[in-house]
């Protein structure tokens, strides 16, 4: 009798299972007289949502004596395998010739040496069928018999952690051996019975922290134990002989004749103590660093899938670091307790020169995590940065219900000087832009959902310089946050002592408010006056409106036209020649517009300087300036009446050195020491 099979098909789906294109054809003599072949061929399969790029199986030969080759592709990575395959009285038998993977991704694994495959409807084997590479090394075998026993057999000796690692840029890497000897059987009527042996040596991951630095954490020689009997499950677990790390762990699960796995009864301890807390940055990615000595001492019970936690973790002496902040948090003791369904938090802490407390209590109902947690602290450093350095004294509640936190409270900023990196040229979305998102579904991010209302204080001691404006502010503001909702503000802040930069001179703040009025914290409105004393004259702006786009109007005691007020807001000096204030010559009418043009330019072009100004030796000048970091600032002066260009550097080290040089008609380095009276 012969058989000849054709059959193809795209875009088939079954379930999660799809196949962008899968033919089969062939032609098979059953009486075994004439060659028959039969071949496979898939590409865009998708089993179980897992992708496979093509799988080819190929066989030639006669029923009795045949050729078999599969190869499954995934991208540029594939598996081959090669054998002589024989079908006889009901039995079919495989023998393995050869295994190859081959890919960037995967090891170059071959078969050590030759084993087969037998299966019928009564019974199956696999004699052992190992697997090298290198120094590594697996095996695997089994049997079943129908209606009576089998058993599966898995082993490895000295097989190298790296072969784990995902060949990925920046994923954790594992370094170590493991051995493992694992046995599995059961017959007709009877639970089945396990044992897993496992070991690993030197064993340890290392990883990128937040700011970069290579991160190792130790797990010295661990030891797992799983034995499965008619009675129980029994886990043991040891890590020992590492650098500051002891750990043991015991679960076991009463098998009860008619319930699930996650329903069986379940019981379990885990002592351990480390000085090694490496892995925490791992888990939580704001951390870069983590030390101190941690201890647990925990006990377990309920169901498997269900377990209850009672006991607790202690830390002493820890140390926290927060890259992106700059932030260190020291002396840090805390006890985390669990009973039942309840945690409770206790913790003391240490940032900068300040305190900080944390007492939490939380419990889980139906599954549901509710509860309080209290956060207050004293003087903290909570950013230090180039941008911001920042002291705080948080008095915060927060409020937890299921996915959703409240946070209410106040944050009282008694000391900071803050700094944001120059925005100019940077465009504000629209009033009316509108951000759509797609609806969650049910399988959306199970994240929380913080919604806050805080009022935040700003004490005497706090320095702003942004947009312009450089400021000692006091005040208050109340704040909001809401999920996928721009922070808001509403309140007001009030300029001490200051100066406002405008086009390109700096005045004197004679009075000055932040005024936030539900809208977006980030722009706030300005209510701003500020003069420039001049002989016989003060003249100033008043600004109005946003804070990064005021509209400016000018004035001058006594009254002067608004062009004579901006050249002596700008050149320092009227045109009027009867003025205290004008020069014997007067400024031209090209230098004057070239001043106001110049300082309208450097807002829009990034500058922090650009203007007109007069100097004793250079005469007339257009000088362009700009900050190259907060403490950094090079200027380059063009004379407008001389061939004579001058270069200068500034640079501040701390509150109160600054460093100057000078390079044009003349060279000089200047060091200077400020004292100022309090």
């Amino acid at each position: 009798d012969e058989i000849a099979v054709g059959l193809s098909g795209r875009d088939l789906a079954f379930g999660s299972n799809r196949a962008v294109a899968l033919s089969v054809d062939g032609h098979v003599d059953r009486e075994g007289r004439e060659h028959s072949w039969l071949r496979l061929r898939s590409s865009g399969i998708t089993v179980a949502g897992f992708p496979v790029s093509d799988t080819r199986l190929s066989l030639g030969g006669t029923p009795t004596a045949h050729t078999m080759d599969f190869r499954v592709g995934i991208g540029a990575d594939s598996v081959s395998m090669r054998g002589q395959g024989s079908w006889a009285d009901g039995r079919y038998s495989l023998d393995f010739q050869s295994i190859d993977a081959n890919g960037p991704r995967l090891v170059p694994w071959r078969l050590q040496q030759a084993s087969s495959l037998q299966a019928s409807r009564e019974a199956a084997s696999l004699e052992p069928l190992c697997v090298f590479y290198e120094t590594r090394r697996i095996c695997l075998e089994g049997r079943w018999q129908a209606g009576g026993e089998w058993s599966l057999k898995a082993r490895t000796e000295a097989f190298p952690l790296e072969a784990l690692d995902p060949k990925r840029l920046g994923a954790p890497r594992f370094r170590g051996l493991i051995a493992f000897d694992a046995e599995a059987s059961g017959r007709a009527g009877a639970p089945w019975v396990a044992n897993v042996q496992a070991e690993l040596k030197d064993a340890s991951l290392l990883y990128q922290s937040a700011s970069g630095a290579d991160r190792t954490v130790e797990f010295g020689d661990t030891r797992v134990t799983l034995v499965s009997d008619a009675d129980r499950h029994r886990l043991d677990l040891r890590v020992s002989d590492a650098a500051d790390l002891e750990l043991a762990a015991h679960f076991e699960a009463e098998r009860v004749p008619g319930l699930d796995f996650g329903e069986l009864p379940f019981t379990g301890t885990v002592k351990g103590s480390t000085r090694q807390l490496s892995l925490l940055p791992l888990l939580v990615e704001p951390i870069d660093n983590a030390a101190g000595e941690l201890a647990l001492d925990f006990s377990a019970s309920g169901r498997v899938a269900t377990p209850v936690l009672q006991g607790e973790a202690r830390l002493g002496g820890g140390a926290l670091d927060f890259y992106q902040a700059n932030l260190r948090l020291r002396e840090l003791d805390a006890t985390l307790r669990l009973l039942d369904t309840s945690l409770t938090l206790d913790a003391r802490g240490k940032a900068g020169e300040g305190t900080l407390a944390v007492d939490g209590r939380l419990g889980w109902r139906d599954r549901r995590l509710e509860g309080a947690m209290k956060v207050t602290g004293d003087r903290l450093l909570v950013a230090n940065v180039p941008e911001a350095r920042v002291l705080a004294s948080p008095d915060l509640r927060f409020a937890v219900d299921g996915e959703r936190i409240a946070v209410t409270g106040a944050v009282v900023i008694p000391e900071a000087s803050i700094q944001p990196a120059d925005t100019a040229g940077a465009v504000l979305v629209s009033s009316d832009e509108e951000i759509l998102r797609p609806e969650a579904g049910p399988e959306a991010d199970g994240g929380f959902e913080v919604t806050s209302d805080v009022r935040i204080s700003l004490g005497d001691k706090v320095k702003v310089k942004a947009y312009g404006l450089s400021a000692e502010i006091v005040g208050a503001v109340d704040t909001h946050t809401a999920p996928r909702e721009p922070t808001t503000a509403a309140g007001e802040l009030e300029v001490q002592t200051g100066k406002y930069a405008v086009y390109g001179r700096e005045l004197e703040v004679e009075r000055g408010k932040l005024v936030f009025t539900g809208g977006p914290v980030s722009d706030p409105g300005v209510d701003l006056r500020a003069t420039r004393e001049l002989p016989g004259y003060k003249v100033g702006v008043i600004a109005r409106g946003p804070l990064r786009k005021p509209q400016l109007s000018l004035f001058s005691e006594p009254s002067l036209p608004q062009s004579q007020i901006a050249s002596m807001l700008i050149v320092g000096r009227s045109t009027i020649q009867s003025d205290p204030g004008a020069s014997e010559t007067g400024p031209t009418a090209a230098e004057e517009g070239g001043a106001f043009l110049a300082g309208q330019l450097g807002k829009y072009v990034g500058l922090d300087e650009v203007g007109v100004t007069q100097d004793a030796d250079t005469g007339t000048e257009l000088v362009i300036g700009k900050y190259l970091s907060p403490r950094l600032y090079v200027s380059y002066g063009i004379s407008l009446v001389e061939e004579i260009n001058t270069l200068k550097l500034r640079y501040t080290i701390g509150d109160k050195w600054t460093v100057s040089a000078e390079s044009g008609l003349e060279q000089a380095i200047d060091v200077e020491y400020r004292i100022e009276d309090k």
